[in-house]
């Protein structure tokens, strides 16, 4: 098990602690995949060969019909169980119910096809749904864009296996106890669900109680919502369409691969055998191209790759209109299967990101939902009037036109594709913010979009300019070097600044020219940057250049990035200048040689600047040294900033912190004080790293809470709500908090025990209020997810002197949190007798009766991570009678301790021990 572990923590990227929910997931979702494939596989041969193909169109109808029925109902279940209890339950009726009739089809009664037919969509469906919120619950949304590729591959490899095991399970056990099968490997899928369930107990609780969820909008309301954007929204228009067309046509296609295959293969044997084999091999393909060729639409755009999949239809209906047979079905499912995943879905996705939050929160339901279930219906209802009218080949005629007005609308699309793009800029809809980075490049790869583009940087301002400027350098845009080149000519100094690092090393004189020009005495941040520039270009042809800017140019700071740039190309001539600048008394000149340090890359200026840091400097050159250590790769420019970020966080610049490694819970915690900087670029910064750190905890964050600075809360609020922490997270911290609370009584009342001094009474103190602190951080957190201001009024309740107001309170968190919380915190939050709040709590936590004597408490003490709480054992530990040697390895592990209060006293009592 350990070398699994070691294999999935190496090759896939998953954390330590997310290794186990990640395996029982993919297991599950495995399990899955294989129970829907043998249900599909028997289903569809069954309804074919027993029943008819003719009967297609009206169960098609049916389906949709049913979905939209179950999906409602479903709804409401998933909100009252946990998402674990009620996939559990989900399987075991998915198994029970199809192998409850598998005795319907022994007696002969046909109706039980057609049931089987819409059973085996809407349960795959279904655990789908179950599945994937369950999903959601235990991975937040940085979780998720690593471990939900990983789990579905999982799934995938499930579908491969199901395929290819149908045909000789169906030898062997024959045709129909495949209904047993299923409901086998259904009950195998529970049970492991309901394992999953004793290793994570926090599925099995409720959801907290929260406000009210708002009424599900009915599909007349929706489009009157929807109207007036409609009205208003080419794009929205031809996203309708996007979404309308493809339905349309994917139930002609169904109908003619289904009344091919039937057609094909006389017997249930031969075509039980064709799925299993064909959706194997469909499945091995598919994630094949996916591995491959999953960004092959970032090379044309978006309206171009749109026109893709439909154009692919069209071709598949015109194989179907000229050679109806088992190779062009075969061809046309593959082929759509394939475009629709790799190349239509990624770039009809980025085209609804497109619209902010709010427009997205009504338009996905509105696509996903209205449009796709009208689509279905329109297509099922052609082949169902088609039926005794022409043979399934006839409809590629209608096929023919529905693929061929979605490519029209994909070239409606592409026309006008650069005025709906600049609109959403100029009138501010678009969303940039919500978009990946390959994405944003995707968006801009149309010709008439980029010629906007330019248009839009040429009349722009500082990090609106730089924006565009960096689009178009993504997009390696034609004449983008002559672009950039004339806008540091023409705009200001601060955004000519900010250009500077995008020019490309490979236009080095044209670059000297323009950097020439713009040389002057009178604007020495712009020279400084300026001659930085030309020292990334190749020093054969920058080296006039910054000869002339350290000859001509007074200003230190021009001057010490014109010898960074030379250093490289005479470093024996320039290291006296620079060691002579760090030599000064001078405090200008002192910078100008600590800046030319760090950027020379030799590593003999580390001693040096070592020293001025430790003889402490002027405040104003502190953040100067650090960059330079940083640049010159300080092996204990970690430690440095690590220390720094406790006790002067305003000293480190943004670019050491840009550059320093998040490695691990002390460098996160750590790094969140930043969200409380006065500097907005750090707290930006720090945001933005904070929100792609892999290894953060959100018990780390929930836990910072408590700290006491607004700014820094408000930071992580916003944090919390990037990474979409949910409930299930939430109540797992406040369970682990409250268990740690009762642990906190039990220790204060083991430590009364002891020898009673003043030291002792401040460790007890110390203690009890550290359990009163996790209670207010849960409340605090609870707080952060209301929608209304009833938490906080709780909260204030409980902090009332005043009985009856606090008596209140606590009546009204009973029935906010739900049952189960609400059992674990009340007796905390009541604050009556010890001996009944230790009762309670050891009926839901296992919590230590008593400790092996007080050496077995002291040890225990002794392992906390609390500094204070170390501290406090150590001073009472200092004071007790018995000998200090069983103590020994337990003190001098905490000598070396970070904080110095812990390790001085530590090393105090190892010299007695």
């Amino acid at each position: 098990m350990n070398s699994v572990k070691s294999f999935v923590s190496r090759w896939l990227k998953v954390q330590p602690d997310e290794i186990g929910v990640f395996l029982w997931s993919a297991a599950i979702l495995y399990l899955i995949r294989t129970s829907n494939i043998l249900f599909n596989n028997f289903a569809e041969t069954a309804f074919l060969k027993r029943f008819g193909v003719e009967y297609l169109p009206i169960v098609y109808i049916i389906n949709s019909l049913t979905t939209f029925l179950i999906m409602a109902a479903i709804t409401g279940v998933l909100r009252k169980l946990p998402s674990g209890r009620m996939l559990a339950y989900m399987m075991v009726f998915c198994g029970l119910s199809v192998a409850a009739l598998r005795p319907v089809v022994n007696l002969g009664f046909d109706l039980v096809y057609p049931v089987l037919f819409v059973l085996k969509a809407q349960y795959e469906g279904l655990l789908a749904l179950v599945f994937w919120n369950l999903a959601n619950d235990f991975f937040n949304t940085r979780q998720s864009k690593r471990i939900f590729p990983l789990i579905t591959a999982g799934g995938v490899i499930g579908a491969i296996v199901g395929s290819f095991i149908t045909p000789a399970l169906s030898k062997a056990i024959t045709f129909d106890n495949l209904m047993l099968a299923y409901g086998v490997s259904c009950m195998l899928g529970a049970a492991m669900v309901w394992g999953m369930n004793r290793q994570y107990p926090v599925l099995n609780i409720s959801e907290r109680k929260t406000k009210k969820k708002a009424p599900k909008i009915s599909m007349i309301r929706e489009i009157k919502q929807i109207g007036p954007m409609l009205k208003e929204s080419t794009l929205l228009k031809i996203l309708v369409l996007l979404t309308l067309l493809p339905n349309i046509a994917l139930p002609i296609m169904n109908y003619q691969f289904n009344f091919a295959v039937n057609e094909t293969y006389a017997t249930e044997g031969g075509m039980v055998a064709f799925f299993g084999y064909f959706r194997g091999v469909l499945n091995i393909v598919s994630l094949i191209i996916l591995l491959f060729v999953g960004k092959i639409y970032t090379r044309w755009g978006l309206p171009v790759a749109l026109m893709f999949h439909p154009a692919n239809y069209a071709i598949a209906f015109l194989a179907f209109l000229f050679r109806f047979d088992i190779v062009t079905a075969m061809y046309a499912r593959l082929s759509t299967r394939v475009l629709l995943v790799t190349i239509n879905n990624p770039a009809r996705n980025i085209l609804v990101g497109l619209f902010p939050d709010e427009f997205r929160a009504l338009l996905r339901p509105f696509l996903r939902g209205t449009v796709v279930r009208v689509g279905i219906l329109l297509g099922s209802g052609v082949i169902f009037l088609s039926e005794h009218l022409m043979h399934p080949r006839w409809l590629s005629i209608v096929g023919l036109v529905v693929s061929l007005t979605w490519v029209a609308t994909s070239i409606w699309l592409k026309r006008s594709y650069s005025d709906i793009l600049l609109g959403l800029i100029g009138r501010n809809v678009i969303d940039m913010r919500s978009l990946q980075d390959q994405d944003v490049g995707v968006i801009f790869k149309d010709k008439r979009a980029q010629d906007q583009l330019v248009e839009a940087c040429m009349a722009s301002q500082g990090k609106a300019c730089l924006w565009y400027a960096e689009m178009m350098k993504a997009q390696q845009m034609p004449e983008m070097e002559e672009h950039l080149l004339r806008l540091i000519q023409t705009k200001d100094e601060k955004t000519a600044i900010s250009l500077l690092p995008l020019v490309p090393k490979g236009i080095g004189l044209k670059a000297l020219e323009a950097y020439a020009a713009l040389a002057d005495p009178a604007k020495p941040e712009l020279t400084a940057a300026l001659a930085a520039a030309a020292g990334h270009l190749p020093l054969e042809e920058s080296a006039s250049f910054l000869r002339r800017l350290l000859d001509q140019q007074p200003d230190l700071r021009v001057q010490a990035q014109a010898v960074i740039g030379l250093y490289h190309l005479e470093p024996e001539k320039y290291h006296p200048i620079i060691q002579r600048w760090l030599d000064s008394e001078d405090h200008d000149q002192r910078r100008a040689g600590i800046v030319a340090a760090g950027g020379s890359g030799n590593q003999e200026f580390r001693p040096g600047l070592r020293r001025m840091l430790a003889e402490d400097p002027k405040a104003d050159l502190v953040p100067d040294i650090l960059t330079a250590l940083g640049r010159l790769d300080d092996p204990g420019m970690d430690e440095l900033v690590l220390t720094r970020l406790h006790d002067d966080p305003a000293s480190l610049p943004l670019e050491v912190l840009t550059n320093f490694e998040l490695k691990g819970e002390t460098e996160l915690k750590a790094f969140i004080r930043l969200l409380a900087s006065e500097n907005q670029a750090v707290r930006d910064m720090a945001l933005e790293r904070l929100s792609e750190a892999e290894n953060l905890d959100s018990a780390v964050l929930i836990e910072a809470l408590s700290l006491p600075n607004r700014r820094l809360r408000r930071g992580l609020y916003e944090l919390m709500g990037q990474l979409k922490i949910g409930d299930r997270e939430i109540i797992a911290f406040a369970r682990s908090s409250l268990e740690l609370a009762y642990s906190n009584i039990v220790e204060a009342e083991a430590l009364g025990k002891l020898p009673e001094t003043p030291e002792r009474a401040l460790l007890i103190r110390h203690l009890m209020e550290h359990k009163k602190a996790r209670v207010e951080t849960i409340l605090r957190v609870l707080a952060t997810q209301e929608g209304s201001d009833q938490m906080r009024l709780v909260i204030r309740g409980l902090s009332s002197a005043d009985g009856k107001l606090r008596s209140n309170a606590i009546e009204a968190l009973e029935s906010m949190v739900g049952s189960e919380l609400s059992q674990a915190m009340l007796p905390l939050v009541e604050e009556g007798q010890v001996n009944e709040t230790l009762a309670a709590g050891r009926k839901l936590f296992k919590l230590p009766t008593h400790f092996d004597g007080d050496q077995g408490l002291m040890e225990h003490m002794l392992a906390k991570k609390n500094w204070v709480t170390l501290y406090l054992a150590l001073v009472v530990l200092g004071q007790q009678e018995e000998g200090l040697g069983p103590y020994r390895e337990d003190l001098r592990r905490l000598a070396k301790h970070h904080n110095p209060y812990v390790s001085v006293e530590a090393a105090r009592l190892a010299a007695r021990a």
